[in-house]
């Protein structure tokens, strides 16, 4: 079962003569999302990175109970399962990335279990830190890109529009 993914729109202006392309399935528009699906990857994997390391809005370690925490502790590193799923070179147990339409929804999802062995999947850990679930603090790790990756995204399109 799917529960997090990321929505956002792209605007394609001055394409209206590749429009037929979009609306119907077929290998253009297959490109153009997997693409997408590989181009919010890497901005989710580069921005877990980064905030694990204590950048971003997620809330600093607090708590020494928590396995093998030091100062120095990655925050939702442990296992490396949260990040191992948002990896775009690899299809790692607990992501997922679907075409719906002209969209992609990529996120956490699956019934594989996380390895802190509690009986959570690992779509399950997610959620509780994307959410604040019981003592936990909101830790969002799906998030709508910035602009500058939704422009890559638009000019993505656009290539493989033009190569058909």
């Amino acid at each position: 079962m799917a529960w997090a993914s990321a929505e956002v729109k792209v605007r394609l202006p001055g394409l209206t003569r590749m429009r037929a392309d979009l609306t119907k399935d077929g290998p253009v528009r297959k490109r153009i999302l997997t693409r997408w699906a590989f181009r919010y990857r890497v901005f989710a994997e580069r921005r877990f990175i980064k905030f694990s390391r204590g950048g971003g809005d997620w809330p600093a370690l607090t708590s020494k109970r928590r396995r093998g925490a030091t100062s120095a502790a990655a925050i939702l590193r442990n296992t490396g399962l949260l990040l191992g799923a948002l990896s775009p070179k690899v299809k790692a147990p607990g992501s997922i990335a679907k075409h719906q339409g002209f969209s992609v929804m990529v996120g956490y999802g699956g019934a594989e279990a996380h390895a802190d062995g509690g009986g959570a999947t690992i779509a399950d850990i997610a959620r509780f830190h994307q959410t604040g679930a019981g003592h936990l603090p909101v830790r969002k790790v799906v998030v709508p890109p910035d602009r500058a990756f939704i422009r890559m995204m638009a000019q993505d399109a656009v290539i493989i529009l033009e190569k058909g």
